[in-house]
C-alpha cells in the first residue's frame, strides 16, 4: 500500500526535474522534457489503476465472505466470487483476467436469481 503514494511522489519529482529545462536549453531538450512529463503522467495513472484491480479482487473475496456469513446467497455463486477475487489477485492478464470476469458475470447472474443459501 505504501507504494501507491510513493509512485505519486516519484511522478511529481520527475515532473519537477523536467520543469528545470527552459528555452535556453533548446527545442529538442524542451520536447524531450514534455515527452517525459506525458510519460510520467500516463505511468502514474496506469500504476494506480492496476493497483486498484488488486483491491477489487480483495473486495470480492470479502463480499463473498459477508454473503456466506449472512447466509444470503447460494454457495455456488459465492464460490464464483471467490474464483473472481483469486484470479484477479493473481493477474489481470490472459488467462486470469478473462476467467475472473467470466466468474464475476456468472456469480452476478446467479445472485440476481435471488436464491439464498441453505441454513
Amino acid at each position: 500500500m505504501i507504494q501507491t503514494p510513493m509512485v505519486a511522489l516519484v511522478s511529481v519529482g520527475l515532473w519537477l526535474m523536467a520543469s528545470r529545462l527552459d528555452a535556453q536549453d533548446g527545442k529538442p531538450a524542451l520536447l524531450l522534457a514534455w515527452l517525459s512529463r506525458v510519460a510520467t503522467f500516463v505511468f502514474m495513472i496506469f500504476y494506480t489503476v492496476l493497483d486498484s484491480i488488486g483491491g477489487s479482487g480483495l473486495g470480492a473475496l470479502l463480499l463473498a465472505l459477508a454473503f456466506f456469513v449472512a447466509k444470503r446467497a447460494p454457495l455456488g455463486a459465492l464460490v464464483l466470487l471467490l474464483v473472481f477475487g483469486w484470479e484477479l489477485q493473481m493477474s489481470h492478464t490472459m488467462p486470469h483476467g478473462p476467467i475472473a470476469f467470466a466468474a464475476l458475470i456468472a456469480a452476478a447472474l446467479w445472485l440476481r436469481r435471488g436464491k439464498p443459501a441453505e441454513a
